[in-house]
């Protein structure tokens, strides 16, 4: 059988299994992402130990990073694999093209203008990079996606040498950066999230995208495979699963652990050993969770409902994210930008996911799709009619009709 043929899908009706998990997936990375927005560099910061009361703030950093940071959002890029796969293999490469340069478009818009850790554009240029990959056999594809997962542990690596040896801070400081983003104005605070965007782009290409790409795979070889309406499929996902939990929670609770641990501990060289532990036991989590998450929303239909809305919008709900978080927290909004404890920043970040998936729920009652899901199927229609348009025709606009 050929790559192709594998390809092919079986059907086009949507798993709400897979929508409610790309749903909890989104949660997830609201948990990582709220904090950044909240506070100078997030639960990596300082800020918040001002008001690390009873240890609830250093809990709140540890259980984000032990059991959230670089998680949830494999398991997203997992999904995304998929479905690329399954638009590919139903609409075509051209097509699939056009929604890519989309999405970077509005990636670099959200990068500057909402939050430098944007995943829409590193997901557009992967994405793009991915096509090649998609003739691939299955055989070959998972041994892409072990290949990359390899780079990005050197990545991290090779991200290692470079902050032992360099000789420049972070940025902007954090006084500087809450006095910034707490009272500034938008184009001053565009113009320093672009600058972030850049710095962060030193870390996120050669140690993140490398990760992000070896999930990609893995989504594309599972799409082949029919891994989430194969009974057997699954099971053998679940049987990898039980041996992956224990290193994979050992893991990444030392992880956690040691990302509290004071900067000068054990030499100076903590910060060095949580760049080797995370791309190691990261995905082996990453796995655990989608396995044990899909085995329990195939027992909860109640739980896969309420999740479900927010997998189908789920770009409409990323970037809402984002923009709600950018009005609680920066000066052009409600301004309480590093005012709140982390903790109370990790408790917000479930209560407006909830409210953002009830919202979901409501929208998807009345209409189709997200608002940004309509804005880019509207944006690619625009772009493919024009691009199958002849030149000629453009310049003679519409005809009248014969008599």
């Amino acid at each position: 059988m050929t790559a192709n043929q594998t390809a092919r899908p079986a059907s086009r009706t949507r798993d709400p299994r897979i929508d409610a998990v790309r749903g909890i997936a989104l949660m997830g990375i609201l948990v990582v992402n709220l904090p950044f927005l909240a506070m100078p560099y997030g639960f990596a910061g300082a800020s918040w130990h001002h008001a690390d009361t009873f240890y609830l703030g250093s809990f709140s950093a540890w259980f984000i990073q032990a059991l959230f940071e670089n998680k949830f959002i494999l398991i997203f890029a997992f999904l995304f694999g998929m479905g690329a796969a399954a638009q590919v293999s139903a609409n075509g490469a051209r097509r699939f093209v056009f929604r890519m340069l989309l999405l970077g478009l509005l990636g670099v818009l959200n990068a500057v203008l909402v939050f430098e850790a944007d995943i829409l554009l590193p997901y557009a240029v992967l994405g793009l990079l991915m096509l090649p990959l998609h003739r691939l056999l299955t055989r070959t594809l998972l041994s892409a996606a072990l290949l990359f997962w390899i780079v990005a542990i050197l990545g991290h690596a090779l991200f290692a040498i470079y902050v032992a040896t360099a000789e420049t801070g972070p940025g902007l400081s954090e006084e500087a950066r809450i006095q910034l983003f707490s009272s500034g104005g938008f184009v001053a605070m565009a113009h320093q999230r672009a600058r972030d965007w850049l710095v962060f782009s030193q870390m996120s290409i050669p140690a993140i995208w490398p990760m992000t790409m070896s999930a990609f795979c893995l989504g594309m070889a599972a799409f082949r495979l029919r891994i989430a309406s194969a009974g057997d499929g699954f099971s053998s996902l679940e049987r990898i699963a039980r041996v992956l939990l224990l290193p994979a929670l050992l893991g990444n609770l030392a992880y956690g652990a040691l990302c509290l641990a004071p900067a000068d501990w054990a030499g100076g060289h903590v910060f060095l050993a949580t760049l080797v532990l995370r791309p190691v036991f990261a995905p082996m989590l990453s796995f655990v969770i989608f396995a044990l998450l899909f085995r329990l929303l195939e027992r909860t239909p109640r739980l896969t409902d309420f999740f479900a809305a927010s997998g189908r919008m789920s770009l409409s709900i990323y970037m809402l994210q984002g923009i709600l978080g950018g009005f609680i927290f920066f000066g052009y909004g409600a301004g309480l930008y590093a005012s709140l404890s982390l903790q109370a920043v990790l408790g917000l970040a479930f209560l407006l996911f909830v409210l953002l998936a009830l919202l979901a729920r409501l929208w998807l009652g009345r209409f189709r799709s997200g608002p940004f899901e309509a804005l880019m199927a509207a944006a690619l229609a625009l772009t493919e009619r024009r691009l199958s348009t002849p030149p000629a025709a453009l310049r003679a606009g519409p005809r009248a009709a014969p008599r």
